[in-house]
């Protein structure tokens, strides 16, 4: 545990790499169990990621990072607008449901339980991960440089969406190349909210509510079957996240950085 900590103040972009690399491998090992029911693969799935942030809340205990994690921020020293930031995100929610229709859906106990736990557990994962320990990690070693934030949220947005191409697995080229670079701009944006709103939770509660959002006929639609979008579709999703996501991201760190309010951020 030492030599890891040692490794992140003195190699931070090594020691967020082989972090990410190996929490993915060990999440994508649920996949030798070859389990064909949709279902029971994201049931599956959740528990291993709720395994992995348990040893990434561990670390982050016994490394001391509560307060550079964010985790452990008050409510009442949250910004005062940080919903207001969370506001444009919160339209790529919207955007995932826009276009179902609620009437041919079939609810449950069982499915609405079991969509409620992957994707609570998939917000908590990633945001522990990515925000609460390779962005702080990040900005921790680079504080005394030029933009240091900027590009420790730059940074954590292209390996969270790189990380994606893992899932070249079971998905077409061009469809993941998609996902990777919508990934990297909710990256950004959700590194600006965290660093401007001083805690972990509202990116946690708005990565849940986008997967929940985009999951609603997955798990509700009788016989979904997901269909390829065109080209020009991949084009207008790409525009609006990034219109959505990366630009307020952008905003918001600039704002955060210069009103100082990634102290906590910084802490060692």
């Amino acid at each position: 545990m030492n030599r890891l900590q040692v490794l992140s103040k003195q190699k931070p972009l090594i020691f967020t790499l082989l972090l990410v690399v190996t929490c993915i491998g060990a999440l994508y090992s649920s996949q030798l169990l070859n389990i064909e029911n949709i279902f029971y693969q994201d049931i599956v799935s959740s528990l291993i990621k709720n395994v992995i942030t348990f040893g990434l809340l561990i670390m982050i205990i016994k490394f001391n990072w509560l307060n550079r994690s964010l985790l452990m921020t008050p409510i009442k020293n949250w910004h005062s607008k940080w919903w207001l930031a969370s506001l444009p995100i919160l339209i790529v929610a919207l955007l995932n449901i826009a276009s179902i229709d609620f009437t041919l859906l079939s609810f449950d106990f069982v499915k609405a339980t079991g969509w409620l736990y992957t994707n609570l557990s998939t917000g908590l994962f990633e945001e522990i991960m990515l925000r609460g320990i390779c962005f702080a990690v990040l900005y921790a070693a680079w504080k005394e440089r030029k933009n240091g934030l900027m590009l420790a949220a730059i940074c954590q947005a292209l390996i969270f969406g790189l990380a994606h191409y893992v899932n070249l697995t079971k998905t077409p080229f061009l469809e993941v190349s998609v996902q990777v670079t919508y990934a990297t701009f909710i990256g950004i944006g959700f590194a600006g909210l965290v660093a401007y709103s001083r805690s972990l939770w509202p990116a946690i509660i708005l990565h849940t509510i986008i997967n929940a959002c985009g999951s609603v006929s997955l798990y509700f639609l009788p016989g979904y079957v997901a269909t390829e979008p065109s080209i020009e579709t991949y084009a207008v999703i790409l525009v609006v996240i990034a219109l959505t996501c990366a630009l307020p991201g952008y905003l918001l760190l600039k704002k955060a950085s210069a009103q100082g309010f990634t102290t906590n951020l910084a802490i060692q």
